[in-house]
């Protein structure tokens, strides 16, 4: 068995509905869980709750070292929007941004956005996303991508 001293915690983040004052929540768990040695915490992302870059945003200001894991879906924002905030928070607060991504899509679809995508092909979708944001974050020139998905040039 491999050292205790691999093992990364993560916590979750309370749910983000009421604006003003469930921020404040929001930054105590965050202070609770760095206390606690957590590595991250979990800012889910739905129609219904508050933007997950805005939680993340609050999170960083809150703590001194607690990474956002932000759960990303195809449907609710472009890989580009996704790469550029990730590159942002992390080259502003220098600053670790995981990403939880997940495929949306399926029978219920996300409330709101009408993306009743398949779940075989909403599978196929998060893959490509992926890696255009992983392309899009690993690369210091301009990227053109030409997928079943996503087209970029020269972003």
């Amino acid at each position: 068995m491999r050292s205790g001293a691999d093992l990364k915690i993560f916590t979750t983040c309370p749910l983000a509905t009421k604006a003003r004052a469930c921020v404040r929540h929001i930054e105590n768990v965050a202070r609770w869980s760095e206390e606690a040695g957590c590595e991250g915490i979990l800012v889910a992302s739905d129609t219904r709750q508050l933007d997950p870059w805005l939680v993340a945003r609050a999170i960083i200001g809150a703590t001194d070292k607690l990474c956002p894991v932000v759960t990303v879906q195809p449907a609710c924002a472009h890989p580009y929007t996704v790469a550029k905030a990730v590159a942002s928070l992390g080259f502003m607060y220098g600053r670790r941004i995981y990403l939880n991504m997940v495929p949306g899509g399926g029978a219920n679809g996300i409330q709101g956005l009408d993306d009743v995508t398949p779940h075989d092909q909403a599978c196929a979708r998060l893959m490509e996303y992926t890696k255009v944001v992983q392309e899009l974050l690993g690369k210091d020139e301009p990227v053109t991508y030409r997928g079943a998905f996503y087209k970029l040039a020269n972003v």
